[in-house]
Order: structure tokens, then C-alpha cells, then sequence
């Protein structure tokens, strides 16, 4: 550790430094005094000297000596190295002012490494050394080391081969031969060995001399005897290992790379071309007219285009994809009113259907050997009032284009948008959604976010994205292109028959993914394209790609995908990547750790500036200082306890006002230096946080000073958003412009307050000047995170002077990851999209696509990517399938809800991410990281091969590696597995203990006291719960101080209790002093100092279970509420006959609830009556679910009884008890009165004995509560 770092280290590595009248420096001296030879004296300058100046005597000199160096005439003879002062910083003119074994470079003091490299016999090592030997294969030569290579010095021993009878040469590195001269009187010289005579038929056949009087006769495969002389099987009539003759091959006549096929058409038969990406001769495609469409086709796939806009798309022999129009599809074309800027589902917009043009005409089109099927519609008409339509100018162009041999469909379309009434194209939708079958057990296959399957029947479970349109329930979304929300451009589909479909959108920059799905119906997927620059004229062609599949599954789209990202460059392995920049193998096998520092609320800043106890920061709320950040990384790395040697450390609010604030002027604004919130005038790093100098401390220490030394410091950092107080902003000249060349309306979410966006192609500079500045200071990062630039999709600008289209936005994104990477920086962003995939190392982190409640109190579903609610549809590693081993994703692996992150992070074998207070304070958490990052690193570099789901619920999954590994993950169970890893056997997810209680009975004893019976459950294996534990029974008040203590010892041992065996315990009595409200919590604790708890598994961070709410209201009312939280929702519901359809039901459950019970699962009529009972045992019994996890409960088919009467409906459940009279149900909270939960309301439309349409809307969709 420098021995800077030691002395701004005082509160955290060392004790205080002492003071007295003795004195170094003028800064040991107190008040005015200054030091001089060694004594703190009075100042003799008058009232001293400015800064950067020193009072010699009674004058003041500049600081620019060894002793006075700098603004702050630092002494530099003080230090054991840089003892000069050069430019006002100590550093070095030689090597006299350094320690011994360093050197002066560039003015910097720097190790000596002793060079021995091909010296010897006492020559200088650089160091003041010497060398001595050689190393083997080499000896010393006039104190050179020379390589044994000659017959005198010859192989790793040095040989001198001279002085023995033959073998008298050097040859690879042994005694041998180079002629018949080095051999002895009658041998050879053969294979560089002397020898007697060795027939020799090298290349000779058909009887040629062998040398020693023999013949030579046949050729070694793979070659052919011409005239005594073997020849190789490379030519079109000898071809390949069997010699083949390719002239009246099938594949092609030529000789390609040792197998018969083709180089050019001309290879092949006339009614053949030949397939330039396989080298094989395949059948011409083929334009035919099919009915009143046109059929493409080629010898694997065909497609088949229809006036009316309908595609087929199919494996040759195989049933055949459709896409037509659906009567969901609304808005085919969006149009524009002139001046609007957007268009979306709340603007304004008109429909345009292809089939309603004027005029359609399709022809066949060929270019070279691909042939088209070209349609074009005409004079598009617009509903320019509902019903009615009016002609306009705009013409579509499709055109369906096949190559020989390609098992790829590609889509052309271009627009020609002429204007009427002032409208504008401005979107496209089309070509139409592929169809999935219903009924049936389809499923799409979407990779937004991270990936998800959307299947048949599936159920829209929560208000985000939905609304309630005829009755039903309808999930809609769009996401654009380039971004987290669609990040990999492709999407597909699996039907029930095992067909599968993938579709590439090409230039997704200009495009957007719509899903659409009625609950219970098929999913309806759209690819949406943009205009560029509002003009599609502009926007060029826009093109898709489908591949059709006789059988797959979302792993087969995924790897077909892969291989288009590395056909179009998206595609950079991390192997690469580590070799380009060696620092990345720290984050192999390392673990994540976000660091905050400074946070400042423009609009909601801390309301106390002048009370430390609540605002010490001032109007700033602040996190970890810079040296915390340190120090906490120190404590991490060297805790005797399941340390962590390696990761990277994410600092973020570093800037000088904090987390999103100022940017792009990060640091060194330019002038006027604006001061801090607190009114100081530090304009660099945060200065509530510690300032520049506490700053460049944590950059020192962080990657360069044991033990962190493989702890890399990333800074988070924006160059997008662009708020108007920063002083670059100077009236958004470099801001991104709207249409019109004006600013578009000010954003105002953020922290910093009002904000532009900063135009990416004026970006670069900014970061340049940044980081110039921070090298200045001596800090470089080791790597960076750039804010937004994955998330958020691409930006175009119609600016007069930096004019930008989306896909040159990606662009000018690039160049800054470039810039940093030339700097040899990691670099980072925000989410997932393949664009960035070759400039990126890792991004932030990546969830899958949650459903959230923008009104829940808590705001614990705020984010689409939070790790808190519902995932949308059944989540699938898609990114890993296809980037595994091109891109990190660090995942959270412990806290609350997002410990189920931890499962998806062993099964995608991914960085562990936890927060740097968890790590530093908590081992359990350090070996939870540990763990996941042992399984990172030895996977890290491998491809994912596999995925598959283990069972219909989608409980189970696992995942094949390249090297071999095998991961699993069982949510029935919680545990994880790996196959060929040396921790492979299975073990639990969260390595927290689990661990349930409940209250039993309640005794009230008025007016203050209470006696409570608790029931202990443990779902751990005997043996597992440490031994010598104590209870703690605590009542606590809203702000969580202990108002009732009841501790005790457990009944019996915790080591002794088996799993899932009811514990009694109690009664135990707890007297409150007041009345009120106040939880009731319990938990274990070893009895010893410091008395830590027992780290089990709940939703608190204090390792506590929630028993209840204890109500003491005066007098004798006291009651005690102790149901137990639940939420059953439905997540699929799919027609499969005239009078039956199939549900799956997904529970939640706080504490296991007791043994032997049952769920019912009833279907009830307008008069509450049950029309159908499908009751049943749970997959796994309730004594053994996993604690606070989502499960899903296998699949029941409800048949209605025939003559059913069509109306509305009532799917409802809960738990019973089968065995207690009268079947009584657990009193749940969150069930109704009858105790059960409404899942979902069903309309049943059609006649008696036969359903035509189920409609469904769950209960928590708004609008269900009026559903009948």
C-alpha cells in the first residue's frame, strides 16, 4: 500500500498520526505556525504566503523544490521515492531520487524488473545485479547466451555431437544427420538418422526404385500414381481421400477442399446453381405462379406470397408457417399529421391495408441465381374517417427472395410515401404475425430482455401493458429496437407439432417488436418498422429474414440466430476480447459489487442541510465515501472468512454533484467552476464523498495495492442524458433536435432535474476531456460504464449541423466504447443489445421481463427489469444461447426477491453480483459469491449449447456448455446442480437456513400481557441446524424497537430436528408496556457475544419471521393476526375441446402451511353453486415447498358437464383440510370471506353442449371486478 494511501487512511487502516511541537511539514503545526528546520515558529512572511509559495526566512519563494514542491509544497525528500520535484509534482530527474530497484521513467519513479534475458558470465541485469547461467538449450558465449543449435552445442543438454563416430550434425535439436558426409563408412543418412540402407518410396509408386535395390508400388490415400510418381487427389477427375472422380457427381464437378462440389454455377448441371455457402451443386429456384399467389422455392425451404398480403413460408414437404392479417391487427400503416413527432398506439393514426390498394400487381424477379416473388400495391388508400377511405400515393414494394441451396426466406420492403392531407408515413407493419394454432401448445419465443416463451393460453397477470377490450383481458406492448427491451433482433415461434419459425430483422435501429395476446389465445407477434428521418424514402429498404425448422424449440432459434450475428460482425468471443485487454481476467471468476457515493435530489434534496444527525451531507444524501469504497474492498479481500480475491468494484455518484447529475460535465466543468451543493469549491469527484484527493486515494488503491490488487475500479458515467444546469449545455446547441430543428420537450425525472439528450455525434469530445482530466490526476480506471447507451434505443436528430440517422447513433456509441478500449479500459452499459456486443466486456446486469404495479406503495414493481414481480410468460436463457461466450452478465444472487435471480445465474453460469456493505459485513453472502463465481470462471469462455425445460410446469431446467458442464436448476426443491464440475453435487439455492414458525395458540392477558405457543419447522436435513441455538420472541413497534423481549431456549436441540417435523414451543408469555399495534417476530441466535442470528430465509434483513400483528387496544381488547400470505395467480388457461380447457395454477405462499393439505380448484356459476371440482394434491407436498417461492402446480384439464349453459363464470382455489370435518379452509391472507381466491372470471359464448370462445380476465387486470 503507497504511503499515501497509509496516511488518507487514518479512520479506516490506521491510527491517527501524532502532532506535537516537532514538526515535517507546515500542515503539522497548528493555528499560523509554520515549520521551520524541524520546530513549529510563527510565520515570518507578514500574514504568510499564497498558496503554491513557501516563506523562506522572511520571503516568500516559489514551491518548486524538493523540500516545497507543488500547490500544496508537499516535501518530497520525505518519500522513500520521487524525491524530486518535477512540474510542481514529486517525481524523478534519475535514479537518485528513487528507491533502490526502481528506475526514472518519464519522470516517474518505477519498479526495476532485472533483465537476464540472453545474458550470462556476470553481465549487468539493469538492476545493479548480475546474470549468470543460460537457461536449457542455451550456452553462454562472451556473456550472450546463444541457442543450441550446432553440432558443437547441439539440444537442451548442449551436446557436442562431433566428437562421437556418426550423427555428427544438429538436427531439431538432437545429434543426427544431415547428409551420408555424417555418417560412418556404409550407412545413410535417413529420416536425419544414420542408419544402414532404408528403402525410401516418398512420393514414388508403379514401381519406381526404392533406393536399395527395391521398388516402390501403391500411393498412401488421398493421392493417385502418375508415371512412378504419387500425386495428390485434388483435381476434379482424383478428388478427395477415396479419389473420387467428380464429373458425374450430384454435389458438383469440381474438387473443393478434398470433397466433390462446386466453385461457380458452372460446376453444376444446367438445371442446377450452385450453393456458394455449402460449395454444392442444389436445384435453381424456382418463381411459380400458385393460384393467385407466387410460390418461391429452392431444394430445402419455399415461400409463397398473396395479393392479399398473406405469407407462407415452409420446409420443402413440410405444413407451411402463415402470416395474414388477424383481426387484431388494427394499424397496419401509421400515419402522421404534419408536425407530429410520434406514433404510437396514444397518437393519432389511420389504417392502410395492403389489400385495399388500388392497384396490385405481382410479377417473378430474378437477380443472378436468386429468384423473388415482387408485389407491389399501389396507391394505398387511408381511412381518412372511420369507414371511409381515400386514395393516396404511397406504394409498397414487397418482394420474397429465395438464393439455391438457403434454408432463408428474405423479405424486402420499400415504401415510396407521398403526401395527402399533410400526412405522413411514418410506421409499417408488415409483413403480418406468424399464426399460431388455438387450440393447441404453441408457444412465441421473444428475446426481450433477457428471453421469455409467450405460450397458447397464456394468462396477462397484472395491470402493466394491459387493458380489458370485449370482455377480455389483452396484453399489448411494443418494444423498440437496439435496446434492452428488444435487444437481440429476431423473434419466433415453436408450434404443437414441433415446426418452428425464426425471424431476423435486419437494420433494427428503424424497427420495433409488437406482441399482442388475449388471455387464453395465441400470441400475435408484429415486426414494426420506422421511418428514418420521418421519411422511409430516406430510410432505405427494410428487410427480414425466416427460417423455417421441420422440428426445434426457442434453443434451436437461438443458435440458428448466432450464426446471423457472426455473418454480420455482431459477434466477438471474450477470448478475443481478454487477450486484447488482459485486465479482463479479473472479472472471470470475479464477483460484481456496486458501490454508490453521492446522490443529489435537484427537487427533492435532503430537507435538514443543518442537521447533521439527519442530512450529514448537507442537502446531499450521501452513500460510502471514496475511502469507504477502499476500505470495504480491503475488508472483502482479506476476511479470514470466505474471502473474495477478485472482481470489480462499480462507483457510481462519483461525479462532482453526484448520480445523475451535470452530465456530460462529470468533472472539470468548464468555466465558471460552479461550487458543491454545501458551498465547496471543489469541482472535481464529489467532495461530499471525500473530494479529489480521497478520490485519486481509492483509484491508487483499487487494482494496483495488495490485497485488492485484482479488484478493478469501473466509474460509472453518462453521455446521454444532458441536463440543462450543466455549464457544456450553453443552450442545447449539441443536444438532439426535433423535426423542425427545435429542442423536444424538457425530460424531468431524473435526479439531476431537467434534462435534453445530448446528440451521440457530438458525444466523443466529452468523454475525451473527461478522461484527459482524470489522467491528469493519475487515475485510470480500470474500467468504465457509459449509462443508458444498451437501454435505451437508438436517437435520430434533425440537426442542420449534426444531422443523425438511429443506425449512425449506434455508431457514434460505438466510438466511445472504441475510445475507451484504445485507453485499454473494460467497458461497460446498461443492458443487453447485440449491436454493442463486439465493443462491450459486460453489461450492468440482465433480468427477464417482469410485470410490475406502477401504483404499488411500496414501488417494488417500478421496473420492467426489476427483480421483483411477475415474469411475463416462462423466462429462457436466450441472450446466453447466443452470446454466452461473447459478453459477461453479472447477476444479483442474494437480496429479497432477487435471490431468485441466484437460480438463473447458475444455470447461465453468470458473474455473482452482491452489494459491497453485504459482502464486507456478511461471510455467508462471500461464499454465496464464491461459489457462483467458481462456476463462472470455468464456464466463462464456453459457448451455451443447450437449454431445455424438465418438465410441462417449467420447474426444472438445464444447460449444456462447450467444455462439457452441465447446470441445473430445480425450483420444486430450490437446489442447483452442475455435471463435470467439481461442485456438481446438488445444493441449495440459497444457502441461507430454512427455517418456519408459526403461532399455534393465543391466550390474551389483558390488559398487557399475552401467552403465545409457537410451531418450529425445519425443511433443512437432521443434523444441519447448528446446536446450543436460543430463541428469540420479540414484539416490535412501526419503527422496529423492542417493546416485548420473550427469549428463550428451543424445546429440544435445532441439530435434532428432522425435516419438516412440527416443533412445539411455548407457551411463552410477552408483557407489553404500552398499548398499539406491534409485530410479532421470532428466530434463532447463538448465545454467545456478539449473539448473531441464525441467517435464515425471509423478506427482512434481520434474519427475523413475521409471526403476526399483535393489536392491544385498551381495557380487555387485544386481538392477534397471524394469517399466513398468499398469492395463487393463473398463468395458463387454453381451450382443448368443445367443453373443456386447461389451467396452470402459480402459487406463493410466505410460510409453508401445514401438512396433508389439498388445493381446490373450482369452477362456480353466477349463483356461487360449483359446476366443475378438479381438487388435488400439490406436485410437492406444502411441509416441503421452498420458502418465499413462486411454484407452479401441474396442469388440470376442467371439462364442463354437457348441456352447460354459456355465461360467466368463477375460476377459483385455496387449501382445505381433507381430513377435518366439514373440509375447513386455510384462513389466507389476501382470500375472500369463503376463503378462497378469484384467479380468473370466464365467459363462455356459444350454445348449449359446445364453447365457442373463452374469454378471460383475471382478477387483477382493472375492469375484471365489472367483468359480468
Amino acid at each position: 500500500m503507497t504511503a499515501r494511501l497509509l496516511c488518507l487512511l487514518p479512520l479506516v487502516l490506521l491510527t491517527a498520526c501524532p502532532k506535537d511541537e516537532a514538526c515535517e511539514v507546515d500542515t503539522d503545526c497548528d493555528g499560523t505556525l509554520i515549520c521551520v528546520d524541524g520546530r513549529c515558529v510563527p510565520r515570518g512572511c507578514g500574514e504568510g504566503c499564497p498558496a503554491g509559495w513557501f516563506c523562506d526566512g522572511d520571503r516568500c519563494l516559489r514551491c518548486d523544490q524538493a523540500n516545497h514542491c507543488g500547490a500544496d509544497c508537499r516535501d518530497c525528500t520525505l518519500g522513500l521515492t520521487n524525491r524530486a520535484c518535477v512540474a510542481g509534482v514529486c517525481g524523478c530527474t534519475s535514479e537518485a531520487e528513487c528507491q533502490r530497484g526502481e528506475v526514472c521513467l518519464t519522470n516517474a519513479c518505477q519498479a526495476c524488473v532485472p533483465d537476464c534475458s540472453g545474458r550470462c558470465g556476470g553481465a549487468d541485469d539493469g538492476c545493479g545485479g548480475s546474470c549468470t547461467s543460460c537457461p536449457s538449450g542455451e550456452w553462454c558465449d562472451a556473456e550472450r547466451c546463444r541457442a543450441c543449435d550446432s553440432a558443437a552445442h547441439c539440444g537442451p543438454a548442449c551436446l557436442d555431437c562431433q566428437v562421437q563416430g556418426n550423427n555428427r550434425a544438429c538436427v531439431n535439436a538432437a545429434c543426427g544427420c544431415l547428409s551420408d558426409t555424417d555418417c560412418l563408412s556404409g550407412e545413410v543418412c535417413a529420416d536425419a538418422r544414420c542408419t544402414g540402407c532404408q528403402p525410401d518410396c516418398q512420393g514414388r509408386c508403379g514401381g519406381a526404385d526404392d533406393g536399395c535395390g527395391g521398388i516402390c508400388t501403391s500411393c498412401p490415400g488421398g493421392e493417385w500414381c502418375d508415371a512412378e510418381m504419387c500425386r495428390a487427389c485434388d483435381s476434379a477427375s482424383h478428388c478427395g481421400p477415396a479419389c473420387l472422380n467428380c464429373r458425374g457427381s450430384e454435389a458438383g464437378q469440381a474438387c473443393i477442399a478434398g470433397v466433390c462440389g462446386c466453385a461457380s454455377d458452372g460446376d453444376c448441371e444446367r438445371e442446377q446453381a450452385c450453393d456458394l455457402g455449402r460449395a454444392r451443386c442444389v436445384a435453381r429456384v424456382s418463381v411459380e405462379a400458385d393460384g393467385n399467389c407466387l410460390r418461391v422455392a429452392n431444394d430445402r425451404v419455399f415461400a409463397r406470397a398473396c395479393p392479399d398480403g398473406r405469407l407462407e413460408v415452409g420446409r420443402i414437404g413440410g405444413v407451411p408457417w402463415v402470416m395474414d392479417r388477424d383481426a387484431e391487427d388494427h394499424d397496419i400503416v401509421c400515419i402522421l399529421q404534419a408536425g407530429e413527432s410520434r406514433c404510437d398506439n396514444l397518437g393519432p393514426w389511420r389504417t392502410i391495408a395492403p389489400a385495399d390498394a388500388r392497384s396490385i400487381l405481382q410479377n417473378p424477379l430474378w437477380e443472378g441465381n436468386r429468384g423473388c416473388a415482387r408485389t407491389v400495391f399501389s396507391r394505398l388508400p387511408v381511412e381518412a374517417t372511420p369507414g371511409t377511405l381515400a386514395d393516396t400515393n404511397i406504394d409498397l414494394t414487397w418482394e420474397v427472395c429465395l438464393e439455391p441451396g438457403a434454408d432463408e426466406v428474405r423479405v424486402r420492403l420499400s415504401v415510396n410515401d407521398g403526401e395527402y392531407y399533410g400526412l405522413d408515413l411514418d410506421r409499417l407493419y408488415f409483413p403480418y404475425a406468424p399464426r399460431l394454432s388455438v387450440p393447441g401448445s404453441g408457444y412465441a419465443v421473444l428475446p426481450l430482455w433477457h428471453g421469455l416463451l409467450l405460450p397458447v393460453g397464456w394468462v396477462v397477470p397484472t395491470r402493466i401493458w394491459s387493458y380489458v377490450e370485449d370482455g377480455r383481458a389483452v396484453f399489448h406492448t411494443e418494444w423498440e429496437g437496439a435496446s434492452a427491451g428488444w435487444g437481440m433482433p429476431w423473434f419466433g415461434a415453436v408450434e404443437s407439432d414441433g415446426r418452428a419459425l425464426l425471424v431476423v430483422v435486419h437494420g433494427e435501429a428503424d424497427a420495433s417488436l409488437r406482441v399482442h395476446q388475449v388471455t387464453g389465445e395465441a400470441p400475435r407477434v408484429t415486426p414494426t418498422f420506422r421511418a428514418a428521418l420521418d421519411l422511409f424514402r430516406d430510410g432505405g429498404r427494410r428487410e427480414l429474414s425466416y427460417v423455417p425448422f421441420d422440428r426445434g424449440d426457442h434453443a434451436t432459434l437461438a443458435l440458428r440466430y448466432r450464426e446471423f450475428a457472426r455473418a454480420a460482425g455482431r459477434f466477438r468471443s471474450l477470448s478475443e476480447k481478454r487477450a486484447a485487454k488482459p485486465s479482463l481476467e479479473k472479472m472471470l471468476g470475479g464477483v460484481f459489487f456496486p458501490a454508490s457515493t453521492c446522490y443529489y435530489d435537484v427537487h427533492h434534496p435532503c430537507p435538514r442541510p443543518d442537521d447533521p444527525a439527519q442530512c450529514p451531507c448537507g442537502r446531499m444524501y450521501c452513500g460510502d465515501s471514496f475511502l469507504e469504497v477502499a476500505a470495504k474492498t480491503v475488508a472483502i479481500a482479506s476476511a479470514a472468512e470466505e474471502p473474495i480475491v477478485r472482481g470489480v468494484v462499480h462507483v457510481d455518484g462519483w461525479g462532482q454533484r453526484g448520480y445523475d447529475n451535470l452530465h456530460p460535465d462529470v468533472i472539470y466543468p468548464l468555466s465558471p467552476c460552479r461550487p458543491a451543493p454545501d458551498g465547496s469549491p471543489d469541482c472535481g469527484p464529489c467532495a461530499q464523498a471525500g473530494g479529489t484527493a480521497d478520490f485519486v486515494t481509492m483509484a491508487e488503491a483499487l487494482g494496483r495495492t495488495p490485497p485488492v490488487q485484482d479488484f478493478l475500479l469501473e466509474l460509472h458515467d453518462n453521455y446521454r442524458d444532458f441536463y440543462l444546469d450543466a455549464p457544456s449545455y450553453a443552450g442545447g446547441t449539441d443536444a438532439i433536435k426535433q423535426w423542425d430543428g427545435s429542442l423536444p420537450p424538457v425530460i424531468d425525472f431524473w435526479a439531476g432535474g431537467p434534462q435534453q439528450i445530448l446528440c451521440a455525434s457530438r458525444a466523443l469530445p466529452y468523454l475525451i476531456r473527461n478522461y484527459d482530466a482524470l489522467g491528469a490526476l493519475g487515475v485510470v480506471p480500470g474500467g468504465v460504464y457509459l449509462d443508458v447507451f444498451t437501454a435505451v434505443s437508438a436517437d435520430q436528430c434533425f440537426d442542420a449541423v449534426h444531422r443523425m440517422r438511429r443506425p449512425e447513433s449506434l455508431a457514434f456509441r460505438a466510438q466511445m466504447f472504441a475510445e475507451l478500449s484504445r485507453r485499454g479500459l473494460l467497458t461497460a452499459s446498461e443492458q443487453m443489445a447485440d449491436w454493442a456486443v463486439p465493443h462491450l466486456d459486460h453489461i450492468y446486469w440482465s433480468n427477464y421481463l417482469r410485470t410490475y404495479d406502477p401504483e404499488a406503495a411500496d414501488g417494488r414493481y417500478r421496473w420492467a427489469d426489476s427483480v421483483y414481480g411477475t415474469p411475463v410468460g416462462i423466462p429462457a436463457p436466450l441472450l446466453e444461447l447466443s452470446y454466452h461466450d461473447a459478453i459477461l452478465v453479472p447477476w444479483p444472487v442474494l437480496e429479497g426477491e432477487a435471490r431468485e435471480t441466484a437460480l438463473h445465474a447458475w444455470l447461465a453460469a453468470g458473474v455473482p453480483m452482491i452489494g459491497l456493505d453485504t459482502a464486507a459485513a456478511d461471510p455467508l453472502a462471500r461464499r454465496t459469491a464464491n461459489r457462483q463465481a467458481r462456476l463462472h470462471q470455468a464456464v466463462a469462455t464456453e459457448a451455451m449449447t443447450a437449454h431445455r425445460f424438465l418438465d410441462d410446469r417449467f420447474m426444472r431446467e438445464e444447460a449444456d456448455f462447450s467444455g462439457g458442464v452441465r447446470t441445473r436448476t430445480d425450483r420444486d426443491t430450490w437446489t442447483l446442480e452442475a455435471e463435470n464440475f467439481p461442485a456438481g453435487t446438488p445444493q441449495p439455492a440459497d444457502l441461507r437456513y430454512r427455517v418456519s414458525a408459526r403461532v399455534v395458540s393465543f391466550e390474551p392477558l389483558p390488559p398487557d400481557a399475552a401467552r403465545l405457543t409457537l410451531e418450529w419447522r425445519s425443511l433443512e436435513p437432521r443434523g444441519t441446524l447448528p446446536a446450543g441455538l436460543q430463541v428469540f420472541l420479540h414484539g416490535v413497534d412501526a419503527g422496529g424497537v423492542i417493546v416485548s423481549n420473550a427469549d428463550h431456549g428451543p424445546p429440544s436441540s435445532p441439530a435434532t430436528w428432522e425435516t419438516g417435523q412440527a416443533i412445539l414451543d411455548g407457551p411463552h408469555l410477552m408483557t407489553f408496556s404500552q398499548g398499539g399495534t406491534f409485530e410479532v417476530i421470532a428466530g434463532l441466535f447463538d448465545p454467545d457475544p456478539p449473539w448473531p442470528r441464525l441467517p435464515i430465509v425471509t423478506e427482512r434483513a434481520d434474519h427475523a419471521l413475521r409471526l403476526g400483528a399483535l393489536t392491544i387496544e385498551g381495557g380487555d381488547g387485544m386481538r392477534f393476526e397471524d394469517r399466513t400470505r398468499a398469492e395463487p395467480r393463473l398463468v395458463l388457461l387454453r381451450q382443448t375441446g368443445d367443453l373443456s380447457f386447461e389451467t396452470m395454477t402459480e402459487w406463493w405462499l410466505e410460510r409453508p402451511v401445514p401438512a396433508g393439505r389439498r388445493i381446490f380448484l373450482h369452477l362456480v356459476d353466477e349463483n356461487d353453486a360449483i359446476v366443475v371440482n378438479a381438487d388435488y394434491d400439490p406436485a410437492i407436498p406444502f411441509e416441503r415447498w421452498p420458502l418465499l417461492a413462486r411454484r407452479r402446480e401441474l396442469r388440470r384439464v376442467l371439462s364442463l358437464p354437457a348441456g352447460a349453459v354459456p355465461g360467466t363464470y368463477r375460476l377459483v382455489t385455496g387449501i382445505f383440510d381433507p381430513n377435518a370435518p366439514g373440509y375447513p379452509r386455510e384462513d389466507l391472507l389476501g382470500a375472500d370471506a369463503q376463503r378462497r381466491f378469484v384467479l380468473a372470471r370466464i365467459r363462455v359464448d356459444g350454445v348449449p353442449g359446445r364453447i365457442q370462445r373463452l374469454s378471460v380476465c383475471p382478477a387483477t387486470v382493472p375492469g375484471c371486478p365489472d367483468f359480468h
